[in-house]
Parts: structure tokens; sequence; C-alpha cells
């Protein structure tokens, strides 16, 4: 697993992979990416039009991202890119719904399969099942700007594989049999 990088946007929209959102930074993010690209984007809307430092924002959001309180964790699936202007992309995600418990896999097959469909869960694979069930209405669609890809927080992980699955989402509780050998995720 890997953070995405703001020119991923366009391939992720075509390629729709399962990736892990971090909900826990997915504001301080959205922040970051708005003020290290102007800090005057983020003013008062009193007289005179108040501007905190940069070093202010930036130690407010270490603040909130250093909080030791384990983080949340999403599925989601890209379905497009929304493009308003020259620069302004988003990218349009749904959040996975139900999906069949990846610790839960027996075998080197099974896991195999579960890869493939986190990698292209749009294709049909022939004999294998896949794992992912039911994906969230488009109405209730997660918008993430694209800029927010290249926020020093990274919230959008992307080469997600079945163990990073089972340690981000499913809160590391595995029973995985891998080549023969129990598998404990942490």
């Amino acid at each position: 697993m890997r953070p995405a990088g703001d020119d991923e946007a366009e391939m992720l929209a075509h390629w729709k992979p399962i990736m892990i959102l971090n909900k826990t930074l997915r504001g301080p993010a959205y922040v970051e990416s708005l003020v290290s690209h102007s800090p005057t984007l983020i003013t008062s809307d009193t007289q005179g039009r108040k501007i905190l430092p940069l070093e202010i924002w930036y130690l407010i959001l270490d603040f909130i991202t250093n909080d030791p309180d384990p983080h949340d964790y999403n599925l989601v699936r890209p379905i497009n890119l929304k493009v308003d202007g020259k620069w302004n992309r988003t990218l349009v995600c749904v959040k996975v719904e139900r999906w069949l418990s990846l610790s839960q896999l027996e075998g080197d097959t099974e896991v195999d399969a579960a890869q493939k469909y986190i990698a292209r869960p749009d294709l049909v694979f022939d004999n294998l099942t896949c794992p992912f069930l039911e994906f969230g209405a488009p109405s209730t669609r997660w918008e993430i700007p694209a800029r927010v890809l290249s926020s020093r927080y990274k919230t959008v992980h992307v080469a997600v594989t079945v163990l990073d699955i089972i340690k981000y989402v499913e809160e590391g509780r595995c029973n995985l049999y891998l080549d023969g050998f129990l598998v404990y995720v942490n």
C-alpha cells in the first residue's frame, strides 16, 4: 500500500481500483492543500481580512493529526473524475458498503482472487468469487479534490493488498492461511 499521488487521479478514475481512505486525515489534508497553495484562500470575513501565518496552520494541523486515537479507514472505489476548469479536478468515489471478510480467506487461491478484485473490481474473473458485495449509491459519494493527493497528510492509499485491508479496515483480526502458515496482522 502506498499514498496516491496528485498526478494519479485520472488513472484511478479510469481503472477504478479499491482504495483505502483515511477519514481521520481527510479534513486536515484538505485544509493543508488549500493553505499550502495559498494562505489567502482561508481568510477571515472581518474587516482587514486577517490571515494566520503558514506556520500556525501547520501547528494546528499537526496537533489534529497527532491524536493518539486510532485512525478511521474506509474502503472506497473511484467512479469518475469531475473536472471544473483547468486545475480543479475532483476524484469521485463510492464507499464499499459490504464485503466478505478477507481475514477468513482460505488458501492462496482465494487470496489471489481477492487481490485481483481489489485491483479491478469491475471485472469478472472465471470461477472466482468477488469479495466486494455492495457499493454505496452514487448519491452517497465521497468527493476528493485531486490537490488533496499532494498533501503531506496522506489520506488516499492505492496498491492495496489483502493484508492492508485486514490491518486497516478489518482492524487486524485475521485467521488467514498463506503457504500453509497462519498469518497474524497487527
